[in-house]
Parts: C-alpha cells; structure tokens; sequence
C-alpha cells in the first residue's frame, strides 16, 4: 500500500481522504474505525478476475505477501494469454548469487515478475517530468541482455517453459516497457 500520490489516487478520493488522515502527525490515533472500515470494505477474499486488480487496491501486510500475490497473478496472466512467467534475482550488492538464490526462499520481493504484455505499475521514481514515477501502469514490452550467451541461455529457457508456469532466467541488463 504506496503512501505517495499517484495517479490511482485520482481514481479514489477516499483512499486521498485515508491517507491524509494517516499522515496527519497532530492525530494521537491515526487509525480510527472510518479508516479500519475502508480497509475492510476492500479485503479479497477471493482471487479477482478480468485483472480488475489495476483498479482495485489491494492492502496486503507484508512486501513479502504483497510479492507472492503479484507472483499468482502474473500466472493467471501468462495462462490467459499463452505465455511463461520469466522471473530473475535481484542484484544484493553484498551477496553472491548463490547466498541471494538461498535468502530469495525466504524473501520472494528479492524476485523480479516479467510477462510480456502484462501492464504493472512502475515500483521507482525513473523520470516523474515523463509521468514515469512510482505507481504509473505501464506494460511490459520485453527483456534484453549484452551478452549474447546470457540472451540465447534465457530464450532456451523460457521456449521450454509453458504458459502460466514459473521460469527462472539470468539478470537481464535492461527490461523495456
């Protein structure tokens, strides 16, 4: 749940409501029962169809639940549309890829989702003058690498891959959208 404005913030003036009443440093309890009601309102208790997730927004209490729900609706998403879901670790600058490979068990969020085609909302801030920043849906276009071998060892992968299913690739060096 992203503290910061963006523009599904537009879509729900309550949620705007919400949030400012959380930020609101002078309130001994910020956490009343309108904000525990719109938190209610909005809890899944089944998967959502049609990815009407874009539009809904999901609470979850973890980045670590939060990472394996992205993870089952990236599969529904490559099953719908015939495709493999492509993940890779993310780089720990002061961990090896074995050590980050073990930690990753443990902390899905250390695994980037790519689904060709799949709209997904930006995580960083890359250019916010270009509408490019935090919580902007976007889609997924492609993944490229410099080495011609890491490219040939990742299409290997992914072609024995079948729609819906989990495959795990090398660290691209750029995912485009």
């Amino acid at each position: 749940f992203e503290f910061t404005t963006n523009h599904r913030m537009a879509l729900c003036p309550r949620l705007i409501n919400v949030i400012q009443k959380l930020r609101d440093v002078h309130r001994p309890h910020p956490v009343d029962d309108d904000i525990l009601r719109f938190i209610q309102s909005r809890t899944i208790t089944k998967p959502l169809e049609d990815f009407d997730e874009l539009n809904t927004i999901i609470v979850t209490p973890s980045n670590h639940q939060r990472a394996l729900y992205n993870l089952r609706v990236a599969q529904r998403f490559g099953a719908k549309r015939g495709l493999p879901v492509i993940t890779w670790l993310n780089e720990v600058p002061s961990l090896s890829e074995q050590e980050t490979a073990f930690i990753a068990k443990q902390y899905p969020e250390l695994i980037s989702i790519f689904v060709q085609g799949s709209p997904a909302l930006l995580k960083d801030n890359l250019a916010p003058m270009l509408d490019l920043c935090r919580g902007t849906l976007i889609k997924m276009h492609s993944i490229w690498y410099k080495e011609k071998a890491k490219q040939e060892e990742a299409t290997k992968i992914i072609k024995q891959t079948a729609a819906g299913q989990v495959c795990r690739v090398p660290r691209p060096d750029a995912v485009l959208i």
